[in-house]
């Protein structure tokens, strides 16, 4: 079946082909013919076109409808006439998205229907805790605790250490070795070398943990 967009402005797009053949034998081509042609709109009534009809030869015609004629979402239908030929019946769906469009001929059902030719056209705000899946705000929060901070540990496990330590116990802060322990007391977390007169620490270095 042949798809024609919505009020297609391009007029060689909305040519629909017609073959005439002899009243008789049906099988003929039949050329030179004044060929009368009325549309139906969807299931309306048939009434003439705002289109003409040309011959292309070999008793192949085509029908070049309006844009007018294709002002409703549907099927088309056309009916072909003249007496010296066999009646002619056409259908064509008339589509609101551009059929020579391939990336929106594929995708007509995103988003309400609509598929803008590239991501630039977004409209701000357009993604939305509303419009996102409910675990949208999840998956993102995974993967950035799942992240690798120095090759070994994890942005999770550094935070969980940092909580633990938080809650635990130090000692040594005065120098030379300031020690931090995890919440049971006994498991070391961290350990730096402390200058109290100079009011420095060198590195710090963690153990276990992720």
């Amino acid at each position: 079946m042949q798809i024609l967009e919505l009020s297609e402005a391009t007029a060689a797009r909305r040519r629909i082909p017609i073959m005439m053949v002899d009243v008789t034998d049906g099988i003929t081509a039949e050329t030179g013919l004044t060929v009368v042609v009325v549309i139906s709109k969807n299931g309306a009534g048939f009434g003439a076109g705002g289109g003409s009809v040309t011959e292309d030869g070999n008793g192949v015609y085509y029908y070049e409808a309006s844009a007018g004629d294709l002002d409703t979402v549907g099927y088309l239908a056309l009916k072909a006439t003249n007496a010296g030929a066999r009646t002619f019946m056409g259908i064509a769906q008339v589509v609101s998205f551009d059929p020579y469009d391939a990336f929106t001929a594929r995708l007509p059902a995103l988003v309400g229907g609509r598929v803008d030719a590239s991501v630039g056209a977004m409209a701000a705000d357009v993604i939305t805790a509303a419009a996102t899946a409910a675990d949208f705000g999840t998956e993102i929060k995974n993967a950035v605790l799942a992240g690798v901070v120095d090759g070994t540990r994890t942005v999770k496990g550094c935070l969980a250490r940092l909580n633990a330590l938080a809650r635990g116990k130090w000692t040594g802060l005065n120098g030379p070795t300031a020690t931090g322990y995890l919440e049971d007391g006994v498991t070391k977390a961290m350990e730096f070398a402390v200058d109290a007169e100079a009011g420095t620490r060198d590195a710090a270095t963690t153990t276990g943990g992720d």
